[in-house]
Parts: C-alpha cells; sequence; structure tokens
C-alpha cells in the first residue's frame, strides 16, 4: 500500500491548522534495490554528499532523513525543499516556506519533527549504559541534576541520564546554541515535569516520551502547541507509508 492508503488525518488537514508532526521511523532492514529506490527523492547536493561520504553510518543516515523529510514536505505542503537546505552559522537548519523542522537518529532508529508553529528541536537517545555519561553530566550538566543521578541506584542511572540528555540536545537543537553553549543554565526535573533557566535562555517548552525504549524530547519555543500528530513510517515496494502513532508525552515547562 502507497502513502494514499494509509494517510493519517492530519495530512488531509494540512493546511487548514497549525500543526506540530511527529514522524518515527523504526529500525527497518532495507535492501539494495529498496536503498536505491530512496536516492531520486534527494536532491542533487544531497546525492552528492551521499557518495562522497566515507561513512556507511553517515551515508544511511542522509539516505533515510532527507528522503523523508523531502516526501513529508511535498505530502503536507505540496512545496519542494531547495536543492540545498538553508542553515544557519551554527549549523542549524532554518525555516523553509515558513515550516521549521529536525531530524535526529539513535541506532537505526530515526525521528523527525516539522512545525508550522515556529522553532523545534528533537533527539532520540537509547540507553548505553557503558558510556561515561557522569563525566557528560559534569561538563554539561546543573550540580542538581549530577546529584539526582549520583543518589539514584545504578542499575537505573543510565536511564535517568539519558532522559536528561535528550531534552537538552533537543534545546540545543530548538535554539540553535548548540553543545557549544551553556548547558549548565538549564536544568530539568523530569520527575516534576519542570524546566528552569537562566534569565538569558529563551523561553522553551517539551514533550517528553519513552518509545519502544528509546527516550524522546520535542523542543519548541511556541506556548501554543497542544497537539502532536504522530506517524509511524515504513518503506516497502518503494514507496513510504505513514500509519497512525498513539503518543501521550509528558509535559515540561
Amino acid at each position: 500500500m502507497g502513502l494514499a492508503a494509509l494517510t493519517p488525518l492530519s495530512f488531509l488537514n494540512a493546511g487548514m491548522d497549525k500543526h506540530l508532526y511527529f514522524f518515527y521511523w523504526p529500525a527497518q532492514n532495507l535492501s539494495d534495490n529498496e536503498l536505491q529506490s530512496l536516492m531520486p527523492r534527494l536532491s542533487a547536493v544531497e546525492q552528492k554528499a551521499f557518495s562522497s561520504s566515507k561513512s556507511l553510518k553517515r551515508q544511511f543516515e542522509v539516505l533515510r532523513g532527507r528522503a523523508l523529510l523531502r516526501t513529508v514536505f511535498r505530502k503536507l505542503y505540496n512545496f519542494e525543499l531547495p536543492n540545498k537546505l538553508p542553515v544557519s552559522a551554527s549549523g542549524k537548519p532554518l525555516e523553509c516556506n515558513g515550516h521549521s523542522f529536525n531530524i535526529s537518529h539513535s541506532k537505526d532508529v530515526l525521528v523527525l519533527v516539522v512545525s508550522d508553529l515556529g522553532e523545534v528541536g528533537v533527539d532520540i537517545e537509547f540507553d548505553n549504559p557503558d558510556r561515561k555519561f557522569l563525566e557528560v553530566v559534569k561538563n554539561y550538566g546543573t550540580e542538581k541534576e549530577l546529584q539526582d543521578i549520583e543518589k539514584t541506584e545504578p542499575s537505573s542511572r543510565s536511564k535517568k541520564f539519558y532522559s536528561q540528555w535528550c531534552l537538552k540536545e533537543s534545546y540545543a537543537k530548538a535554539t540553535g546554541e548548540g553543545l557549544s553553549s551553556s548547558l549548565k543554565d538549564i536544568e530539568f526535573d523530569l520527575e516534576k515535569g519542570a524546566f528552569t533557566h537562566s534569565a538569558e535562555k529563551p523561553i522553551c517548552y517539551f514533550q517528553y516520551l519513552n518509545l519502544n525504549g528509546h527516550h524522546v524530547s520535542i523542543c519548541h519555543l511556541n506556548k501554543d502547541v497542544l497537539d502532536i500528530d504522530a506517524s509511524t513510517v515504513n518503506f516497502t515496494n518503494g514507496d513510504f507509508e505513514f500509519l497512525p502513532l498513539s503518543i501521550t508525552p509528558k509535559t515540561i515547562k
């Protein structure tokens, strides 16, 4: 079945209301033929970047991410993204035709967020207990965040860290500040659903969820975001399928 047969209601209503769209593409073993059929969906610039990359992992991310992004913009807005996507000085993708977007990868899982409501950032993380995450918290976290992790049972520390870390990553991506900014000026308390920040930092709002063992955070700068249109993505027989996805994110503000 193709896209038309599995179109979520949000696609049918595109352009009628303002939306925040979330696309979840789980790990999928694509055949060589399926990978090749994704290539024409990329622009000439992206196809060149794909061919010149020496990292198979990076090639796979570029191919899936840009193919999905361009397909979504065509279907949602009947808009063809430019050959080369505009980015800020910090590398953040800029709005195209009044719509913001952001992509994140974790292993072979991909998430894409597209917003009609201003800047947006997304991050997805999987638990990796072997990572030296206490060093990351010491460099990028607040004293309270470090204390919260240190007093957590060792078997649960990885989960605690990645839930906080994906929130910080999504913030850095939404604001365009990147990880070079002082992430010690923002603090999260997931249990209380609280976000605190210094006066110099922009006010942001977050939707956090644990999706099939992955931590996902969506950060947006618009307080009017109430609902998220979520879809699961599949690619088969040379076409994308979009199935409605039920999610219940935790709001943090």
